[in-house]
């Protein structure tokens, strides 16, 4: 698990953020809260990560604790037709329920769920708030299992990242032949 260090330096080595327009916020609280975390100690990563959120602007505030991102689409229809006082009972239902060990006074899956909204702000919110595309899809499934570079091709080559390229095809019903190091989608031809 290489994403919190990582998280942890792209906190501590970056410069604030062009979204800012308020004063600096001290990040103190969010590296805590991702450092305790990877140590797998959610309780206190849970209680870092509230007292950071409570010293965010209200805007700032309703990005953390906004289901809409991590929601089935079931859930999110009962969210949206809620009324404003019941919004916040849906939404303790939704983490209860998203709890992956109940038994456990914090919830696991909110603490990453805090973890996943820091990192998108500051990695993929630069220069557009609150962050691109990118962000969404990384709060809604996490750090991806692969990341494709056009100068690795040999990691093109894995059994699993070919499969998903075929079923891709398969599923676009595209007549086109995959070839390992080679797009997955169709690129014109100029001549």
């Amino acid at each position: 698990m290489t994403y919190p260090l990582v998280f942890l330096l792209a906190l501590a080595f970056s410069a604030p953020p062009v979204w800012a327009d308020e004063p600096e916020i001290d990040q103190s609280l969010e590296i805590q809260a991702v450092r305790a975390q990877a140590e797998k100690d959610f309780e206190q990563a849970q209680s870092l990560f509230e007292q950071y959120i409570q010293t965010l602007s209200p805007e700032e505030q309703a990005l953390y604790l906004d289901i809409s991102y991590v929601a089935s689409g079931q859930d999110l229809k009962i969210y949206q037709d809620a009324s404003v006082e019941e919004k916040q009972a849906v939404e303790r239902r939704f983490w209860v329920r998203t709890d992956p060990s109940p038994l456990t006074r914090v919830n696991e899956r909110l603490v990453e769920h805090y973890r996943r909204v820091g990192y998108a702000r500051h990695q993929f919110g630069l220069g557009k708030f609150p962050w691109d595309d990118r962000g969404e899809v990384y709060i809604r499934f996490g750090a991806p299992e692969h990341i494709s570079s056009s100068n690795d091709l040999q990691i093109e080559m894995d059994r699993e990242v070919q499969d998903a390229r075929d079923q891709f095809v398969r599923a676009k019903k595209i007549s086109l032949r995959v070839t390992p190091g080679q797009p997955i989608f169709p690129v014109p031809d100029n001549t």
